[in-house]
């Protein structure tokens, strides 16, 4: 970490203290190496992959690199792909939908979240975008205003994932061209286990955003509590957290045991039954497959290591039919 820091120019304050920024807290040398790049992405307005947990701060990651970049006057368009059928996102991310998502962030920018959940045709239809966008750029490689010959619109795309897309790619589930051209710009967002040392200026933050109970303060055996937490959602489970043991606390210094017991019934209430955990899992896998294999069973039980048969059965279990995730060209 010692040769990063050495490597990297020193944050001057001016930076640090930059509005666009003034959601991501940080005393973090690798978070702030994010932030780094994040204004390279917003200053070149180039296409970029966040990687990260959830809720560690993609989203509002995103939305800085809009705040930093010349697009900040115009539209920001968050979408999660996983919230529509697979043709519905292929027509969705056509250049020349009038209601398309880039029709809505013209100029702007368009945030996709989980994209490895996209169908391998609407990959295509990403691709071409983001390939006639890098075919536009001028000598200095920034991105221009695209053909009006093509009919696509100027817009940054920003798309996340919770880990990593290598294994898509190698099992062809996701493009390798969609990826290698969107890993160029990859950021690592680390998780709040990775960061322990910026809870306490989180804890401050959302202490005095809750303007109801806005003199409350932590004991200093809360603070330590929290510090040594997991934290497996993240800095959404830190404010979660917060905000309950602040409406149950009956000081305005609010207690470590009072903390732990909210920490504990969040784990509780959070976990659901081993066999529900199991049966969502498994729907939402063979969901998210059809999705990108567009309703091919051969090529998605292939992907998932089993037979036709046992592949099919799996699907009549959830009511799912491979042929609603059909796809075609609009």
């Amino acid at each position: 970490m010692a040769d990063a820091v050495r490597l990297s120019p020193a944050l001057d304050s001016e930076h640090a203290s930059a509005a666009w920024r003034k959601h991501l807290l940080t005393a973090n040398v690798g978070m702030e190496e994010v932030l780094r790049q994040a204004f390279r992405i917003a200053s070149e307005d180039r296409a970029a992959l966040l990687i990260g947990a959830t809720g560690s701060g993609k989203a509002t990651l995103a939305e800085a690199i809009h705040q930093a970049g010349s697009r900040s006057k115009q539209p920001f368009v968050s979408f999660a792909c996983t919230d529509h059928p697979a043709e519905a996102m292929e027509h969705l991310l056509h250049p020349e939908n009038p209601s398309g998502l880039f029709k809505q962030a013209e100029q702007g920018v368009l945030y996709l979240q989980d994209i490895g959940a996209l169908s391998l045709m609407a990959q295509a239809r990403l691709f071409s975008v983001l390939f006639a966008q890098m075919q536009a750029r001028d000598p200095l490689q920034r991105l221009s205003l695209m053909s009006r010959r093509s009919g696509v619109k100027d817009v940054q795309v920003i798309a996340s994932t919770l880990r990593p897309l290598d294994s898509a790619v190698a099992e062809g589930a996701f493009r390798s061209d969609l990826y290698y051209l969107l890993s160029g710009m990859t950021l690592l967002v680390p998780s709040l286990g990775e960061r322990s040392e910026d809870i306490p200026l989180l804890v401050t933050h959302f202490l005095a955003g809750m303007t109801h109970r806005s003199s409350m303060t932590l004991a200093a055996d809360a603070l330590i509590a929290l510090q040594e937490s997991r934290w497996p959602g993240n800095v959404r489970q830190l404010k979660t957290v917060l905000e309950q043991a602040v409406d149950l606390s009956l000081t305005s210094s609010i207690p470590a045991a009072l903390i732990q017991r909210v920490m504990r019934e969040y784990e509780e209430t959070s976990l659901q039954a081993f066999d529900d955990a199991r049966r969502e899992f498994e729907r939402d896998y063979l969901t998210r497959l059809l999705q990108i294999t567009s309703g091919n069973v051969s090529h998605a039980a292939r992907v998932a290591q089993r037979n036709r048969t046992e592949f099919y059965k799996l699907l009549a279990r959830h009511g799912l039919d491979p042929v609603s995730f059909k796809q075609r060209f609009h």
